[in-house]
C-alpha cells in the first residue's frame, strides 16, 4: 500500500530570483524541487527567538540580583555615594554620620584676599552642621522615588560597585552626585566674622578734592575704595564644604565710587578762579592795600556741598583767613588806648599820676565779613576799613599813709610794748 505523504512548507522551495522557464517548451509539467531548511527566513525567526530568550534571561537575572543588592542596602547607602568628597557606599547611618563628624573636625575654610590667606573654624564663620540629618539623607539616596527610579538607581549603583569600566564611570557621572550636607549658618556670627574682615580689606573711598598752590588751583585725584560682598561670603562657605577638605574663599568686593570725581571739579575750579582774579582794594585815610591774587586765593577753602542732590565742592571766602590779614594791616592803623592812673592816700586823698587817653582799632569782625560777602559773588571789593574807639582804663592805687607817733604795739607773747617815731621808726 502506497502511504499518501502530506506535503509541508518545509518541502516547498524559495528564492528571491525568479524561476525561468525550460528551454524544453514541449514539456508542460515543471518537475518541484524539495526546498532547503537553510533559507534566511528561516534562520532570521530562529535567531530573534535565541535573542529574545537570552535577553529574558538576563533581564530576570538582573532584576534578581537588583532585588538581593536592594535588600542587601536597604539600611546602608549605595555604592558611589559621596559625602563630602569621600565614598560612603555601604556604610549605615551612624557609620556615615562619625564620617561627617570626623571631617568637619578637619575643615578649615582659606579666605584668600590680595594673595594673603586668612584661615578659619566653620564655627568662626557662624556654619554648623546637621549631621544625623545628612547622614540619613546619604543612605536613602535612591531609595525615595517611585519603584522605576529606584531600580535603575540600585542598578547603577550595583554597576558601580562591580566594575571600574567606563559604565562604573557614568553611572558615577549621571547618577551620584555629591550629598549636600544640611548646615545653617548663624548669620549674626557670620556678620561679626565678615566685619573683621572689611576692617582688615575694606577701603574707604576719598572724594577728589582741590589745594590751592600760589594763585593757581590744583585737582587732588579721587580715591576708589572697595567693600566686601557679605552674601557672596555666606554662598562660598556653603558651597565649599561639600566637594573640599579645606575650601578655598575667595574674597570678592565691590567697588565703592566716590561722591565727587575728577571730571565734577570743572565749575567748582572755574568759580575759585572767578574769586581770586575778583579785585580788593582797601583804605584807611591816605593808606591804600590791595591784596593781589595769591593773597585771596589764599583765603579759599573748598567745602562740600549738595546742590540739586549731587555732591560738588565750593569754593568760599574763608573769614578767619581774611581776618589773619587784616591783623596785619591792623598794626599800622590801631592805636593803644593810655590808661588813667590815679594814687589814693588812705582812701580819701586822690593823686592824678597819668592822664589817660582813648585809643583806636580796626574793626576786624566787620572788615572780614564785608569782604568775604563780596568775594564770594565775585563782586569787586572797594572798602574803607572801619574802626572803632579803645576807650582807655583807670588804674587806681590805693597806699596807706599812717602817723606813726599815735601807734603803739603791744606784744603778748614776749611781753613787749614798742612806741612808734615819725617815718615807722620803732
Amino acid at each position: 500500500m502506497t502511504e499518501n505523504k502530506k506535503e509541508s512548507i518545509w518541502d516547498k522551495e524559495f528564492s528571491i530570483f525568479p524561476k525561468k522557464s525550460p528551454k524544453n517548451k514541449k514539456s508542460k509539467k515543471i518537475k518541484k524541487k524539495v526546498p532547503t531548511k537553510k533559507s534566511w527566513p528561516v534562520m532570521a525567526l530562529r535567531l530573534l527567538g535565541t535573542m529574545i530568550l537570552v535577553l529574558v534571561g538576563i533581564a530576570l537575572f538582573t532584576a534578581s540580583g537588583v532585588y538581593a543588592y536592594k535588600n542587601q542596602f536597604s539600611d546602608k547607602a549605595y555604592y558611589g555615594t559621596r559625602l563630602l568628597g569621600e565614598e560612603v557606599g555601604g556604610k549605615s547611618a551612624e557609620e556615615i554620620e562619625r564620617i561627617i563628624k570626623d571631617k568637619i573636625g578637619q575643615i578649615e575654610f582659606s579666605f584668600i584676599v590680595d594673595n594673603q590667606v586668612y584661615i578659619a573654624k566653620p564655627e568662626d564663620t557662624g556654619l554648623s552642621f546637621k549631621s544625623t540629618v545628612s547622614a540619613e539623607k546619604a543612605v536613602l539616596r535612591g531609595k525615595n522615588s517611585n519603584q522605576l527610579e529606584d531600580w535603575v538607581y540600585a542598578f547603577a549603583s550595583l554597576v558601580y560597585k562591580v566594575t571600574s569600566s567606563v559604565a562604573a564611570e557614568g553611572s558615577e557621572r549621571y547618577f551620584f552626585e555629591n550629598v549636600e550636607v544640611e548646615s545653617a549658618i548663624d548669620h549674626a556670627v557670620l556678620a561679626k566674622f565678615t566685619e573683621n574682615l572689611s576692617l582688615k580689606f575694606n577701603t574707604e573711598s576719598q572724594n577728589a578734592n582741590l589745594m590751592i598752590s600760589g594763585s593757581d588751583v590744583q585737582v587732588v585725584p579721587a580715591v576708589y575704595g572697595r567693600k566686601i560682598v557679605a552674601d557672596s561670603i555666606a554662598h562660598q562657605i556653603k558651597e565649599g564644604i561639600q566637594n573640599a577638605d579645606s575650601p578655598k574663599i575667595n574674597i570678592e568686593f565691590q567697588k565703592v565710587n566716590p561722591a565727587i570725581v575728577e571730571k565734577d571739579t570743572a565749575e567748582s575750579i572755574a568759580a575759585a578762579k572767578r574769586i581770586i582774579e575778583t579785585p580788593v582794594r582797601l583804605t584807611y585815610k591816605e593808606k591804600v592795600y590791595t591784596p593781589d591774587n595769591k593773597a585771596v586765593a589764599g583765603w579759599i577753602v573748598f567745602k562740600q556741598q549738595n546742590i540739586n542732590g549731587k555732591q560738588v565742592l565750593a569754593p568760599v571766602v574763608d573769614q578767619s583767613l581774611v581776618s589773619k590779614y587784616l591783623f596785619v594791616i591792623s598794626k599800622e592803623i590801631n592805636i593803644a588806648a593810655i590808661n588813667r592812673k590815679i594814687t589814693v592816700k588812705n582812701g580819701a586823698e586822690q593823686v592824678v599820676e597819668q592822664e589817660g587817653k582813648d585809643g583806636l582799632a580796626l574793626d576786624n569782625s566787620k572788615a572780614s565779613s564785608q569782604i568775604v560777602a563780596s568775594l564770594n559773588i565775585s563782586k569787586p571789593v572797594s572798602l574803607e576799613l572801619p574802626t572803632y574807639t579803645v576807650a582807655y582804663k583807670t588804674q587806681v592805687n590805693n597806699v596807706l599813709v599812717a602817723d606813726w607817733a599815735k601807734y603803739i604795739e603791744v606784744n603778748l607773747s614776749t611781753q613787749r610794748m614798742c612806741a612808734y617815731l615819725a617815718g615807722g621808726i620803732q
